[in-house]
This record gives C-alpha cells, structure tokens and sequence, in this order.
C-alpha cells in the first residue's frame, strides 16, 4: 500500500483460508481464521516458573506456557525442548513463552519451528498466547502483547470465531 501497489483493503487467501487486511496510517488490522485445535493443561512442562499451558493450532501449531516472568528464559535451549516434544509431534510446534502483565497486558518471547530460534515477534504465537491466557482465565479482550520486535493488540469474540 505504501508503495501504491495496493488499496488500504486486501483480501487474500493462503492455501485456502481467506483473511482480509486494512490499513490505516501505520497500523493493519487483520482478519485471522478461527483455531483449528485447542488444548488447555498438557502439563508438559517441567520448569518451576511456568503455571499454566496450553496447544493452540490457528493454521501453525503452537504450544504456549505462562510463566511468572520472561526476562531470564533461556529461550533457545527450552523452546527448543518443547518444539520437538514427543506430545506435540508429528509436525511439532512453535513454543511461546508468556508474562501476563495485567488482564490486558501480556509480554511475549517465541521460539520458532523452521527459524530454530527465537524470534522478535510472531503474529500466530501472539493470537495462541492470547487464546490460552484468555481461556486460564488470566486476560481479556482487548489484550495488547509486547514482543521483543513491536507491539500488537488482539480482540476476538468469546468461541474465537472472530480474531
């Protein structure tokens, strides 16, 4: 759009799901699908800063833990871990590491499948996160997540139908 390519309203559709974009000034608003998968208390994890987790599949698996904080996370190495964990195979997942901060305030660390390593920022990750801090009871739409490349905001309804 900047480059006038394109108008400031784009539909398209990757390998068969249709999304739908807007711009405005600097900021996008994008139509995400619903979560293919969702499952709360897998209990895999083994770290003592980590209390609840949760797999969400919205077109890229991801397996999300909350933690009590984020800051000293050895992101490589855990994320690593988890991304090939024998409960999230065959394809494994991407890992996301979250602190909530507040009920609207999340801060996010991902460990990326196909990267192996972690990532500044993760569009995917951060909608999984929210799912699963949302459905622990721990946040409420909307839920704005900081990650170490920028800041994104999620809004959905109650059955993540509309994301």
């Amino acid at each position: 759009m900047q480059h006038g390519i394109s108008p400031s309203h784009v539909q398209f559709d990757v390998l068969g799901v249709p999304y739908a974009a807007d711009v405005a000034g600097t900021r996008v608003r994008l139509a995400m699908p619903a979560p293919e998968e969702l499952r709360l208390n897998l209990n895999l994890f083994e770290e003592k800063y980590v209390y609840a987790d949760g797999y969400v599949n919205v077109g890229v698996p991801h397996y999300v833990m909350l933690c009590k904080t984020i800051e000293a996370i050895d992101v490589s190495t855990i994320g690593r871990h988890y991304r090939n964990h024998p409960a999230l195979q065959p394809w494994g997942a991407n890992v996301n590491f979250v602190q909530v901060l507040d009920t609207h305030k999340l801060r996010l660390r991902t460990y990326e499948r196909g990267v192996e390593a972690e990532t500044l920022a993760c569009g995917t990750g951060t909608i999984s996160s929210v799912i699963v801090a949302i459905r622990h009871n721990r946040a409420v739409t909307p839920v704005h997540v900081t990650a170490p490349g920028g800041e994104l905001t999620v809004e959905c309804d109650d059955d993540f139908q509309s994301i």
